[in-house]
């Protein structure tokens, strides 16, 4: 019975560990989103030529009209309000690193939710043989 009880409550801590991971997940799948429309609006930028007239998002569905002197450099925010300047291929670079970094770590915590849902269905098969 005291064996049970034991596989009750490590059941219990595997479905509350599994909804975390599963949480997790999904944050990592947003910001995976956010680093490949990232990744698709540079490559537009690379192709867009000095001169041209753009439209700036400044809120949501509300624009300005720009004209773009600079093709060939970025600002990119480094922390407290710090902006440096790279080149496209450098901000490309980057985000294909952030990529690289969040689809391994995904890859590793989608292997603990495996095994986690794993040793679940071993618990759950021994408590329904008993």
């Amino acid at each position: 019975m005291n064996h049970n009880k034991e596989s009750v409550l490590e059941l219990q801590n595997n479905d509350d560990k599994i909804k975390q991971i599963q949480k997790h997940i999904e944050t990592l799948d947003g910001q995976l989103q956010e680093v490949l429309t990232m990744e698709n609006i540079i490559n537009e930028f690379n192709e867009t030529k000095a001169g041209s007239q753009l439209r700036i998002p400044i809120a949501d569905g509300i624009f300005v009209k720009a004209r773009l002197d600079d093709n060939e450099d970025i600002l990119v925010n480094v922390g407290s309000s710090v902006a440096v300047k790279k080149t496209i291929p450098e901000v490309q670079e980057m985000i294909l690193k952030q990529k690289e970094e969040l689809t391994a770590y995904r890859a590793n915590i989608l292997v603990q939710l495996q095994q986690l849902i794993a040793r679940s269905e071993e618990l759950q098969n021994k408590l329904k043989k008993q």
